[in-house]
């Protein structure tokens, strides 16, 4: 299960990853509380939250192209410094008393930068890492690292706010960036067999949505993984305190069940990945996890208790890990070498798609109740993907050993 981890480099990678995401996860639990504590404002909480999706949707395929021209491990180091730089300067500013609310937006969409960068890059920089039969155990094991610190650091983050403060939290978070940093530049990759792509930045953005556009199963999958983000995971970042006060009737001890469910789902769908990692049949285990999806956010929907619902979020924890793993693992196998950063950059659009499906969500909980809309959801995604597989063979045809070379 943990194969990968025995080569250095990756060791390297995956430890620096721990410390990475442990600051993002710090630092999103963190700036809400300091967003609302400035601001007295839902709306001002909310806009200064879901502005990070500009950086993804404008930067995503030039992210992709700077890591195919550029020494991956170098760009990484890069965006720790920013984190390090911008948080730093949070910190000292509420520790001043100077904060202002442009500051937080300013903050938001820096961070957005290098963080579009930094996901392409970590995705990209795996493949250069570990030989071609350890990248689905060496994806999986990244995707329970960023699981685990989604369910860990709001926890740390709830006591470095009682402990040091607000400004101490974002200077705790400088040295989850410093160390981050530090074990990146500990990894010595090997050279990268393929050249520089020639021409342009733009010539090289346009070779990649080409090569996407014309390739059956990089196509399909892109198209495959984006229902999830918009439809299903947004149910999780929008409504879950909806099912706990008004469906369920409960308090925020409820609300801290449910995200607790989907938090385990995704490390348990994590460990379940790298179990899985050398499965021949990767096409169906993509759409088996897809159909777990909707059926598990049904399942929620249909719940007449929160003892009953619990499960049911988390199996779509599990899935919802599943899904995007195993959609991230189909495209390093498949993806050319000389571009493998823009064919995975595309990936990074799909958080933004979270922004775009929670005001789906939430409106639609407002014409439909909570339980409503997220039947609903569950059943067009189900159609959706239902659609997509019997439209093209991509993912029904799809074998392991077609790019890896090793059977199941």
């Amino acid at each position: 299960m943990f194969d990968s981890l025995r080569f250095r480099n990756f060791r390297l990678l995956w430890l620096g990853s721990v410390f990475c995401y442990g600051g993002h996860w710090v630092q999103q639990a963190t700036l809400g509380w300091v967003a609302y504590e400035l601001t007295g404002s839902g709306s001002l909480l909310g806009l200064i939250m879901g502005i990070r999706a500009v950086p993804i949707l404008l930067l995503a395929p030039i992210a992709g192209a700077v890591a195919d021209r550029h020494n991956r491990r170098n760009l990484l180091a890069g965006t720790q410094l920013i984190f390090i730089v911008t948080t730093t300067a949070i910190g000292a500013a509420i520790a001043l008393g100077a904060l202002k609310t442009w500051h937080l937006f300013a903050y938001v969409l820096c961070t957005g930068v290098a963080h579009v960068f930094d996901r392409t890059s970590r995705q990209a920089i795996i493949s250069d890492l570990v030989p071609s039969g350890s990248i689905i155990n060496a994806v999986a094991l990244s995707n329970i690292v960023f699981s685990l610190m989604r369910v860990v650091s709001p926890a740390i983050a709830g006591y470095l706010l009682v402990w040091v403060g607000a400004a101490g939290n974002f200077f705790a978070q400088c040295a989850f960036y410093g160390m981050g940093m530090f074990t990146l530049l500990l990894i010595r990759p090997p050279e990268r067999a393929e050249a520089p792509p020639k021409g342009s930045m733009w010539s090289s953005i346009g070779d990649g949505i080409r090569h996407v556009m014309s390739d059956p199963t990089t196509r399909m999958v892109v198209l495959f993984t984006a229902v999830p983000f918009l439809l299903l995971t947004p149910i999780w970042s929008t409504l879950l305190p909806v099912f706990a006060r008004d469906v369920f009737d409960a308090g925020p001890q409820a609300l801290g069940w449910l995200f607790a469910a989907v938090g385990s789902g995704g490390l348990a769908g994590g460990l379940l990945s790298a179990a899985f990692a050398r499965t021949e049949r990767i096409g169906w285990l993509q759409i088996g996890m897809h159909v777990l999806f909707c059926v598990s956010l049904l399942g929620v929907a249909l719940a007449p208790s929160l003892p009953v619902a619990l499960p049911f979020v988390f199996i779509a924890g599990v899935a919802e890990i599943m899904t995007a793993t195993v959609g991230q693992t189909i495209l390093q196998v498949s993806a050319p070498s000389h571009m493998r950063g823009r064919v995975l950059s595309l990936l990074q659009l799909n958080p933004a798609l979270i922004s775009i499906g929670s005001i789906i969500a939430g409106s639609g909980a407002d014409l439909l109740g909570a339980r409503g809309i997220s039947a609903l959801n569950g059943v067009l995604a189900l159609i959706i993907g239902a659609g997509l597989v019997l439209a093209s063979p991509a993912l029904r045809n799809l074998r392991l050993s077609h790019y890896t070379r090793r059977p199941d």
